[in-house]
């Protein structure tokens, strides 16, 4: 997604362009003060600005003051140690038909239904709609290449049951109690993260920190269903409940040695 960074960059530079001419537009006969070009010489003469594959020299625009430029820079990306992304992403993982355990029986629920949700890694449902922004800077400390990252990760609400909490299935535990979180939809997940490293010849060693605002958002939902003897039908064992959710907030560190 950084074409589409670049693209925001171009139209803003555009629409301001355009901006600038409709306020110049009854300036348009007057004449440009000589020292406006001498100053333009002067900045390009520093080494500052410089040409680059992201910025590059366009024709002289005419115009009195502000209103023209004898050597105009076209910007269209962002500096070299600077880099964002942004990445969003839409999933459609949802189940196009009934299953069943073996053959369909007339009277049998199925065991996930059509248009339930499909369970990624720890029985997790992947959410419809994913969005990242992750803005990096690369410098120099003390002579050695280092960098620092953030991550910013979204994640949209639940669109599709679970089988699980999907009342036509037979996964669906009818006598189970009314928890908050077998009942209420999952919500929008949040999750910030930040690493830091630099290079030392053939190692590099990075810092890190994961869920930084410490989010307990609710992922999934599951349980066991009570287990009973098959001859007396005494409960041998209360079901079991699970809430599963991000981890802590870790900070850690990390070292990789290349040879």
């Amino acid at each position: 997604m950084t074409r589409g960074v670049r693209r925001f960059l171009v139209g803003s530079v555009v629409l301001v362009a355009l901006i600038g001419v409709a306020g110049c537009s009854h300036y348009l006969l007057a004449e440009r003060e000589p020292w406006r070009r001498d100053a333009e010489v002067a900045c390009l003469n520093t080494g500052v600005e410089q040409e680059a594959p992201g910025r590059v020299r366009v024709s002289a625009i005419d115009g009195p003051g502000t209103c023209g430029m004898d050597y105009p820079l076209k910007v269209s990306e962002l500096g070299a140690s600077t880099r964002l992304s942004t990445p969003l992403g839409y999933t459609d993982a949802q189940y196009t038909q009934n299953a069943f355990v073996g053959a369909q029986t007339p009277g049998v629920l199925p065991v996930v239904a059509k248009g339930d949700a499909i369970a990624g890694e720890n029985g997790v449902e992947e959410p419809p709609w994913t969005a990242t922004v992750s803005p990096q800077y690369k410098f120099t400390a003390f002579d050695h290449a280092s960098y620092i990252r953030l991550d910013y990760e979204w994640g949209s609400g639940e669109k599709w049951l679970s089988p699980a909490r999907d009342s036509r299935t037979s996964q669906y535990d009818a006598g189970a109690p009314n928890l908050p979180s077998l009942t209420l939809p999952l919500f929008s997940t949040h999750f910030l993260s930040l690493r830091a490293g630099t290079q030392f010849n053939h190692m590099q060693l990075s810092v890190f920190a994961d869920n930084l605002t410490d989010s307990h958002t609710l992922l999934n939902s599951n349980h066991q269903v009570m287990t009973n003897d098959p001859t007396t039908g005494v409960p041998l064992a209360s079901p079991l409940y699970r809430d599963i959710s991000y981890r802590p907030l870790t900070v850690g560190i990390t070292a990789v040695f290349k040879y």
